[in-house]
């Protein structure tokens, strides 16, 4: 068995033209690679430079704290409209049609919870542009500190940072078991 598939390359790589085929392969994926990568840069940069931050700024006082009888809070809210509205191509499907869902539900509970799965979008879709295009992202904890984010996201971050001191107590209790039988080995303990 050994002996047909040393055979097989054999054969496959004395044909120059196989070798031919696979570098043109290659170098096409490659090039394909390094130029979408590109073009996606530019346009998470235009995104972010005419869309996404100008709305994050706009409605950064009101992020979450959903309130239309608040005359600031309706004018910021055209506001953003009229940058979605000029910038129509790049908003993107999904964060178009969940801005404008709040308008169109009819009851206040269905605005409010349009409003708030908007400012999840939201602040997603920048915070994948800045890490597109290198700039850093907008943490977890200063969206705390600023009171920009929902309760929950609050209990999943501090449960993010529990998980560390769980893996740290397994990891000292996992050396701690080596150190012992290491020590047993070496007849210090008994």
């Amino acid at each position: 068995m050994h002996k047909y598939i040393v055979n097989f390359f054999d054969r496959l790589f004395q044909k120059e033209i196989v070798a031919v085929i696979i570098s043109i392969l290659i170098t096409s994926l490659v090039s394909y690679i390094l130029f979408k990568k590109k073009s996606n840069k530019e346009v998470s940069r235009e995104r972010l430079e005419k869309v996404l931050y100008p709305s994050y700024i706009i409605l950064e006082p009101y992020l979450y704290k959903f309130d239309f009888n608040n005359i600031e809070f309706i004018q910021c809210l055209n506001k953003v409209k009229n940058i979605f509205t000029k910038n129509r191509m790049i908003v993107g499907p999904k964060l178009h049609y969940q801005f404008f869902l709040i308008f169109n539900a009819i009851k206040i509970e269905a605005q409010k919870r349009n409003y708030i799965q908007f400012c999840n979008m939201l602040l997603s879709d920048y915070n994948r542009c800045c890490k597109k295009i290198g700039l850093p992202k907008f943490e977890m904890s200063c969206r705390m500190a600023l009171n920009q984010c929902r309760w929950w996201h609050k209990i999943l971050y501090f449960c993010s940072a529990i998980k560390y001191v769980i893996i740290i107590c397994i990891c000292a209790g996992v050396f701690l078991c080596i150190w012992f039988v290491i020590l047993v080995k070496l007849n210090v303990i008994e």
